[in-house]
């Protein structure tokens, strides 16, 4: 069975890839981690909805990202250690627009903006499929970036 296109719903979430983000330069060393030697990253924008009955977590470095060709690249530690309270809102960094979360705790019935980032990404590849697992909350996509609105940066 296929996994739906730029879109996850399970017992836990309602989960929309809205737009990916190609080569955001990387050089804010507040949100990335300084001793990873990547310039830019693709950064993936979500809408999520949290269908469940229990807050959930959202962690932009749970996802594992393949390419075309099956290559899987991790988002491990993209973000750094400077967002240990998450990040969005007043504590935005330049390029990601308002309100948009790195981490942030979901609550029952709520909706939330989140990213995630792939700095090993290569600019040559293409996206074809996230899984994402965290805490009891898994979910696969896959991504037909045709599909995708621009995205906010």
């Amino acid at each position: 069975m296929g996994s739906p296109v730029n879109r996850a719903v399970t017992d836990e979430v309602d989960v929309r890839l809205v737009s990916v983000a190609d080569d955001v330069d990387t050089d804010d060393e507040w949100l990335f981690d300084e001793s990873d030697d990547a310039d830019t990253a693709t950064v993936l924008f979500f809408k999520i909805e949290n269908v469940g009955d229990e807050p959930i977590e959202w962690w932009c470095d749970e996802h594992d990202v393949l390419d075309t060709e099956r290559f899987q690249y991790a988002t491990d530690e993209a973000f750094g250690d400077g967002f240990d309270g998450g990040f969005g809102g007043s504590r935005t960094v330049d390029w990601l627009p308002a309100h948009w979360y790195a981490k942030l705790r979901i609550r029952p019935d709520a909706r939330a903006r989140c990213v995630t980032a792939a700095r090993e990404f290569p600019s040559d590849a293409s996206l074809d499929r996230l899984y994402y697992e965290y805490d009891g909350v898994e979910y696969e996509l896959r991504v037909e970036r045709e599909e995708l609105d621009p995205p906010p940066v």
